[in-house]
């Protein structure tokens, strides 16, 4: 009992000593909270007080008082002042206060949530680096090179810069936010008074060998009064170039490869329509258009009953582009091209008739004028798969789409009892007749099939330009020259053609002009088939067999 008495005093003791302690603990926290609470308010007031005061100074008369409150602001960080800044921006006429606005907005812009603000801002502060030396900074011969040295940024303002970007890089997580300001940061240390620094600049300029700093380096390297640094950096330029001109080369092939895809997605329909029933369709152009616009109504019947899923408009205007003109392919043939078989001129003109009823038609329903039909958001951007080649993901996904619809018409044509039908109708209608193959049947369905493809093709079309009643026009000649050129009655004829065009097209466009690049491509078209008329890849019949045995 003795033990136990001592026990629950001893307790009883430390209880009192714990409750004393814990309430001067507490008391103490409550002070230390309070003071950093009172701190932080008091530095939040005279931030405020700083902020309105630099802000007061923006509208003085003094080019460099509002010069120096420009700076400051841009130094507090505090993204709140880029309202200010922007309304003094538009009305303020000195350059020397209007290129210390762009650097301010600029270092805030580094703070923004978005990173396409963030990567304006990298990009901008970097576009303001200097490329002079410790010599160039003090010597101006002529009154251009004297002002363009006024508007540089100076030394101690550099460094400011360099510090804030660095800070920025050391908390961005975006890669491509990293990349521009890693650069900005090289861009501004070819311009240190240490010729190391530049040294070490030039090397990341040349391992970079982006096509942008071709420019940057030029004038650094005009500069420039080392010797040893200008060797840097005319090997970063050599290096800079090189991968220019590879870039170019790459860019232009795959542009060829773009337009060739969209010559073959758009003739594959007009060769199997007259490789079949041998009639030039005039108005496959506006089989194209009405694709077009079936991808427009698709996007808005989205736009306004699916707004929260609207990217996802792109699998009804696929399936509908082509329902939609096959049925109009089918319907065209049974009531107007069936009767007129063997009489060409008649076809031409009947043709030519329905392309001008359906350009009518849309003008009366959509307007005369183009109307651009918004991309889905996942086709949106691209992928730089080289410095300085940057391939966009519409054009990626129209090629992949026509490898795709090309695999698909080969596999009808080849390992579908349709297709056998088609090949026979082709090589020799009366033969297949006679086998009782309904060649009526085949035609119809053809035609439809030719149809579908051109409203495929055209609803592709809408994700590389505007949509008017004219847009088939602009691409029928083409179409033409394709089938023309790959010969009759192969996939693969019309393959060639469409990708020996496209190819010589873009090649030739990069050259000289647009225009002339098409003119020259069509005098070639016309120089290859004088020699070989029937084209790249025509069928043969049984009367071309015989003939060539005797």
């Amino acid at each position: 009992m003795w033990l136990f008495n001592i026990y629950k005093s001893e307790n009883n003791f430390l209880y009192h000593l714990c409750m004393k302690f814990s309430k001067k603990i507490a008391v103490l926290m409550l002070i230390i909270s309070a003071l950093v609470l009172a701190q932080v308010a008091f530095s939040e007031a005279a931030s405020k007080d700083n902020v309105d005061r630099f802000i007061s100074m923006l509208s003085d008369e003094d080019k460099g008082v509002r010069e120096s409150a420009v700076r400051e602001l841009g130094n507090l960080e505090d993204p709140s002042v880029l309202e200010a800044l922007n309304d003094l921006w538009n009305e303020e006429m000195e350059d020397e206060v209007v290129f210390a606005i762009e650097i301010a907005v600029s270092k805030l812009q580094l703070l923004d949530i978005d990173k396409a603000v963030r990567m304006n801002g990298a990009e901008g502060l970097g576009e303001k680096a200097g490329t002079r030396t410790a010599v160039d900074a003090t010597v101006g011969e002529i009154e251009g090179a004297s002002l363009f040295k006024q508007l540089m940024v100076d030394d101690q303002e550099m460094m400011v810069i360099i510090t804030v970007l660095e800070k920025a890089l050391a908390i961005e997580k975006e890669k491509k936010v990293k990349k521009a300001i890693t650069i900005a940061i090289q861009r501004y240390k070819l311009s240190d008074r240490d010729s190391d620094v530049r040294k070490k600049a030039a090397e990341f300029f040349g391992e970079l060998a982006h096509p942008d700093t071709v420019m940057f380096l030029g004038r650094a390297l005009e500069s420039e009064q080392d010797e040893e640094v200008s060797a840097f950096i005319k090997d970063a330029v050599s290096k800079t170039e090189w991968n220019d001109q590879v870039a170019i080369t790459l860019k232009q092939l795959f542009n060829g490869i773009t337009i060739s895809s969209q010559y073959l997605l758009i003739a594959l329909g007009l060769a199997i329509t007259f490789g079949v029933m041998g009639v030039i369709n005039l108005a496959h152009g506006e089989f194209l258009m009405l694709g077009c616009y079936v991808a427009l109504v698709a996007q808005g019947i989205f736009a306004s009953f699916f707004q929260p899923v609207l990217g996802l408009y792109w699998a009804l205007a696929i399936p509908l582009s082509f329902i939609f003109t096959a049925g109009l392919g089918y319907a065209l043939e049974r009531s107007v091209i069936r009767f007129l078989y063997k009489r060409p001129l008649d076809t031409l003109l009947a043709t030519w008739g329905v392309s001008l009823l359906l350009q009518q038609a849309i003008r009366n329903y959509f307007g005369a004028n183009n109307i651009d039909v918004p991309s889905p958001s996942w086709l949106l951007g691209g992928v730089e798969v080289l410095v300085g080649l940057y391939l966009p993901y519409k054009r990626l996904y129209i090629i992949g789409f026509t490898i795709c619809v090309v695999a698909a018409i080969y596999w009808l044509f080849y390992r579908t009892r349709f297709g056998l039908k088609i090949r026979a109708v082709m090589q020799n209608r009366e033969m297949a007749d006679c086998l009782g193959i309904s060649t009526q049947r085949v035609n119809a369905f053809t035609f439809a099939l030719g149809s579908g493809l051109a409203g495929l093709a055209g609803c592709n079309m809408s994700l590389l330009s505007s949509v008017g009643p004219t847009t088939g026009q602009n691409y029928i000649v083409d179409c033409f020259m394709v089938v023309v050129l790959g010969g009759v009655g192969k996939i693969v004829g019309t393959i060639a053609g469409a990708f020996g065009l496209g190819e010589t097209n873009a090649i030739l466009e990069f050259f000289t002009t647009a225009n002339k690049g098409k003119a020259l491509t069509f005098i070639a078209v016309i120089i290859f088939l004088r020699f070989r008329p029937t084209g790249l890849s025509a069928s043969k019949g049984r009367e071309d067999v015989r003939l060539e045995t005797h």
